[in-house]
């Protein structure tokens, strides 16, 4: 009788197990109009008070996308597509603090306005945001505090990048 009862459990639970696999809907096959194979990224505007967000973000999003075999960032001229945006946030906040109510974390958020275009202005994804982020100590001199907040605007920027560059690659 034991027998019987594992065989059904064990039918059941592949059963279910098929079912849930064939079922999720995930895909890594890009949505984006397979047409799109060079794409140019306009200067990314800064809004912010934060020098060389902008540059920064433009030489990450350039060097992710130029990673991806599917595309080749090109100029404008030569685009199937093409990403414009704006740096339009940069904040440092604690999020941490110890027992003199300093912080001794804090997080970086670095906020991107884009749009992606197709020639002939057909928008593929329009006014969207997108937010990179990365965390730092606080604690010690200035200088370590100022060097920690640089490496995390570097972590966020390319966090920024991949996001920018996922959401492209997901398509419409």
């Amino acid at each position: 009788m034991a027998s019987k009862f594992k065989t059904i459990y064990y039918s059941l639970f592949t059963i279910h197990v098929f079912l849930f696999l064939a079922g999720c809907g995930y895909t890594t096959k890009s949505t984006l109009p397979e047409h799109i194979r060079s794409i140019s990224i306009s200067p990314i505007k800064n809004a912010t008070p934060q020098p060389g967000v902008n540059h920064a973000l433009s030489s990450a999003l350039s060097q992710r996308f130029g990673q991806d075999p599917r595309f080749q960032v090109v100029g404008r001229e030569g685009a199937d597509a093409v990403l414009e945006g704006t740096v339009i946030g940069y904040s440092s906040e604690g999020v941490a603090f110890d027992r003199s109510d300093i912080a001794s974390r804090f997080r970086l958020r670095i906020v991107f306005r884009f749009s992606f275009v197709e020639k002939g202005g057909n928008i593929l994804i329009g006014d969207e945001q997108l937010v990179g982020e990365a965390f730092y100590p606080g604690g010690g001199d200035i200088a370590a505090l100022k060097a920690a907040e640089e490496q995390a605007s570097r972590r966020a920027i390319v966090d920024l990048a991949e996001a920018t560059y996922q959401r492209i690659r997901e398509g419409l």
